[in-house]
């Protein structure tokens, strides 16, 4: 039955003529067989004709009864509401642009956020039945057997666990060979240090990964040229072999057809490109996509040392694709056992070194999830970049209430204007729930046009995050497409909007007493008319509020980190990255490398010194011991101690004060001589105020095998190591010959930076041509890209604070404006009896700051909740109620609505009494 109904309303929409031809064909058929019938019994055919239709009756009412009995009367009538609600609005062309305009800004910005959600967090792989795909992670406990691992680790700020994706290849293998609910298993390893890309002559930087020979196969993916990676290539006596990403071989190859057999030295190993991924494909991590995928068996090839890394190591990440019927529960029942016996063998096989009495005592196994995995690695997308994006929307959402706010402070001000047409209209008849779909028709018509708007808009702002300061690091693969999620969301947004701001007014403008109604001026409404008007604006104040407040207090966490005190001076200082692991060289030639560099880049004209670290400044990583005083090892293991790899003049060239002591010698550096300078912070927390100069510590992990003990021979101003944001850390600094081969080089000039970073990549280029110059950069555009998330949400909330208060100027404006009007006749007798313009000024603004203050007070308390969400993770040298900005946030809003309500006051004031009097 309902099937049947279903058919005849689409055959009514799809067919409408063929519909009503055999309505009056079916008509026609049932007169003329009467007609006949009159006509065998004697009367004329014209006579019979016209009996015949009065015996049937109204051909139109039948017709209208077969119409919604089919369901096509109300299509008929949302039809003709569509209509009238056009001609309406278009009448009306000064409204219509201010409604459509600012609804397509508050729609276009909720779009473009949620396009960029979208392709981070809910758009699934382009790959093969990406539903069945499973990843496996597991969750750090305390005092578990986990030997070492290195790649994605996070702490899940929902639960507070730290979760990580990293396995080892033994589990891997064991989950591949034994699984029976997966039909494949494959395994991935983003190379977190970029390749050295050598070809034709020139050599380059790239992002790559290790890839199991199941991988593309497991994915579903197919080359777009060539062949994917096969378990034969995954083989270390196979021929290396390289997958190139398809934005990698249009924008290094050109898209040149003949790549497929082309020769590419990959860190100096020979490596055959036999594939292009597919467009679209940007493998199974989508904010951070590899340009070269490699057969892991190829990893000690890359590898510095040749070595392929050990059991102990958990470097891999482990996905799966479900059997039919199979459940991510069952699997983790099956090979929870697997997992288990290979995080005892890999913690029976760790290096000796790492052995200690914690470590024997060690007994829990951490705890594996399975996960869905239709969306790739979910590690980035969901720990790094949801709390971000779900802000930006929350941002975006609090703009969009006051466009609705203003919208719908239009409409109740233009229903003022109608009042005596929907009172008429109300007095011949037609129903209240008749006269609210049609206003609500008409709202929701100018929030689809906004809608359209916005999409247009949201289309060439798609990349707006690449807009933000230094958001390019935010997901520079990402690029936001509008698919069918983003326009659902857009038209659900659409008409949820025009519900959201159209309903209320509906209802108010048809509430009307028809006799005052019908007699009332079209520019005079009613008290409780304003007050609804008036409690729109008080919302609208306190979201503009909270934006300002949350603006400010990013803006200040931005000044006080760009001001903090981070041991160094960072002006007039290059940095850039080399990293000789690239090339495979050996220690003694690297040194010898470096050391070539440092004295060409000393001979530049305008370079005062430079020198070269293990850590690049303010990025912090690498290397960190607990220690100890004193020859006996045992110190504590949250003792954490950093430990930087320097040249002789590394804090010389940085301009870090030696506080007492002396640096290092040529002898002690080239030779890696046990001697190191430590920061005020370390040698007080070792030698609590005693000299430390030829005291010596140690590294404390308790083994025959720890390094020997180190001397201090010089004490050196605390500095800043891997965040700006981060109190003074203890660190140590050891000869370079300590450590291993990459390394930052530092150039501190005499002139402005910027002028001398093509002199420096000439010369550094002019040592060794394969050897890839990466990150070039003044140190000062490090640290302002370091804290470009601050950076980011600062400009964000500014620009949408802004946004905000303006909307709010303007609907204060007219509800001032309406005000106005509606007094006209209260004010033109308070000037005839006497009252001066300031008289009438103060009038029309005591009301307007009421809604100020009633604004400023609510949004003082919903911002003092709101920025206790943020303290944590977005606030730096500035409290959550820091009463500086929220003074200065109420002082702009109170200067917005002194300045929303001067204009119509002061035209108020200016009114001729007489004018005023006779105004009807």
């Amino acid at each position: 039955m309902l099937r049947a109904r279903l058919r005849s309303l689409w055959a009514g929409i799809t067919r409408r003529s063929r519909v009503e031809l055999g309505m009056a064909d079916e008509i026609e058929f049932h007169i003329e067989g009467r007609t006949e019938h009159l006509m065998a019994l004697g009367a004329s055919r014209e006579e019979a004709v016209r009996q015949a239709r009065l015996e049937f009756g109204a051909a139109e009412k039948y017709k209208e009864e077969v119409r919604q009995a089919r369901g096509l009367r109300l299509l008929d009538e949302i039809r003709a509401d569509l209509t009238y609600a056009a001609r309406v609005l278009r009448k009306s062309p000064g409204f219509t642009f201010a409604a459509v305009a600012t609804l397509g800004l508050g729609i276009a910005a909720n779009t473009a956020v949620f396009s960029v959600l979208n392709e981070v967090l809910l758009k699934k792989l382009p790959v093969r039945n990406p539903d069945e795909l499973v990843q496996f992670d597991f969750v750090f406990v305390k005092d578990s057997m986990l030997a070492s691992f290195s790649g994605s680790g996070r702490k899940d700020p929902s639960t507070g666990e730290g979760v990580t994706t990293s396995f080892s290849y033994l589990t891997f293998t064991r989950f591949r060979d034994h699984s029976q609910m997966l039909s494949s298993v494959f395994a991935f390893s983003p190379m977190f240090a970029p390749l050295n890309v050598r070809m034709e002559n020139e050599a380059q930087t790239a992002k790559g990964q290790f890839v199991s020979g199941g991988y593309f196969s497991g994915l579903g993916v197919s080359a777009r040229f060539g062949r994917i990676i096969l378990p034969a290539d995954d083989n270390p006596d196979a021929q290396p072999v390289a997958v190139i990403s398809d934005t990698y071989w249009k924008t290094r190859f050109a898209a040149r057809p003949d790549v497929i057999g082309k020769t590419i030295a990959i860190n100096r190993t020979s490596f055959v490109i036999i594939g292009v991924t597919p467009e679209g494909f940007y493998g199974t991590n989508v904010v951070h996509p590899p340009d070269l995928s490699l057969p892991m068996a190829m990893q000690p090839q890359i590898s510095p040392d040749g070595e392929p890394h050990g059991s102990w190591e958990w470097w891999v990440e482990v996905m799966g694709r479900l059997r039919p019927g199979i459940s991510r529960a069952q699997v983790l029942a099956d090979l929870q056992p697997l997992f288990a016996d290979t995080v005892r063998e890999s913690w029976d096989s760790r290096p000796q070194r790492y052995r200690n009495a914690s470590y024997n005592s060690r007994t829990v196994i951490p705890r594996m999830r399975v996960n869905e995995g239709g969306r790739g690695s979910y590690l980035f997308r969901y720990l790094d970049f949801a709390p971000m994006l779900t802000l930006f929307l929350a941002v975006v959402g609090l703009t969009l209430m006051i466009v609705c706010a203003n919208v719908a402070n239009l409409l109740l001000a233009r229903a003022a204007s109608r009042q005596q047409e929907i009172s008429v209209r109300l007095a011949i008849g037609a129903s209240r729930g008749r006269l609210i779909r049609q206003l609500v028709t008409e709202s929701i018509l100018l929030a689809l046009i906004g809608g359209a708007v916005g999409l247009g808009l949201a289309y060439y702002g798609r990349n707006f995050m690449a807009w933000l300061p230094s958001a390019g690091g935010f997901a520079p693969s990402v690029e936001p497409s509008l698919d069918w999620r983003v326009l659902a969301f857009t038209a659900g947004l659409s008409l949820f909007t025009g519900l959201l701001f159209g309903v209320f007014p509906g209802l108010r403008a048809t509430k009307a007493d028809l006799s005052p109604s019908m007699r009332m001026n079209a520019n005079r409404g009613g008290s409780q008319r304003l007050f609804v008007s008036t409690s729109l604006m008080v919302a609208q104040v306190t979201v503009c509020l909270v934006l300002l407040v949350g603006a400010g207090l990013i803006i200040q966490s931005v000044h006080n980190l760009l001001a903090a005190k981070i041991g160094f001076n960072a002006h007039n200082l290059v940095i850039f990255d080399i990293d000789t692991k690239l090339g495979k060289e050996d220690k003694t030639k690297t040194r010898q490398l470096y050391e070539r560099i440092v004295e060409r880049l000393e001979a530049l004209p305008g370079v005062q010194s430079a020198t070269f670290s293990g850590i690049r400044p303010i990025m912090g990583g690498g290397w960190w011991e607990a220690v100890t005083p004193g020859e006996t090892p045992g110190g504590l293991e949250d003792d954490r101690v950093y430990i930087q790899n320097a040249r002789r003049n590394f804090v010389d060239t940085m301009q870090i004060p030696l506080l007492i002591g002396r640096r290092f010698t040529l002898t002690e550096d080239l030779n890696g001589s046990n001697v190191a300078l430590i920061n005020e912070v370390l040698a007080h927390e070792l030698f609590q105020g005693a000299d430390p100069i030829g005291r010596r510590f140690r590294y404390s992990s308790g083994s025959e095998l720890d390094h020997p003990a180190f001397e201090v021979v010089g004490v050196v101003r605390d500095a800043k190591y891997g965040q700006v944001d981060e109190s003074d850390p203890a660190i140590m600094y050891i000869p370079f010959s300590q450590g291993g081969s990459s390394a930052t080089f530092e150039v501190r000039t005499l002139a402005e930076p910027e002028s001398l970073m093509t002199a420096v990549r000439t010369a550094v280029r002019g040592i060794d041509p394969d050897l890839p110059l990466t990150n070039l950069e003044t140190q000062e555009d490090q640290i302002r890209d370091y804290i470009g998330v601050y950076r980011m949400f600062a400009a964000f909330t500014t620009i949408f604070g802004t946004f905000a208060v303006l909307l709010a100027c303007i609907g204060l404006y007219g509800i001032v404006s309406y005000s106005v009007t509606r007094r006209i006749n209260e004010i033109g007798i308070r000037m005839a009896l006497g009252a001066a313009r300031a008289d009438v000024i103060r009038l029309v603004m005591r009301g307007t700051f009421v809604v100020a203050c009633l604004g400023v007070g609510i949004g003082v308390g919903v911002a003092l909740a709101v920025t206790r969400l943020i303290s944590g993770w977005l606030l730096y040298g500035v409290t959550p109620h820091d009463p500086l900005t929220f003074l200065a946030a109420a002082t702009i809003i109170a200067a917005v609505c002194s300045f929303a309500a001067y204009m119509p006051a002061r035209r108020a004031s200016r009114v001729d009494p007489m004018s005023a009097l006779r105004y009807e």
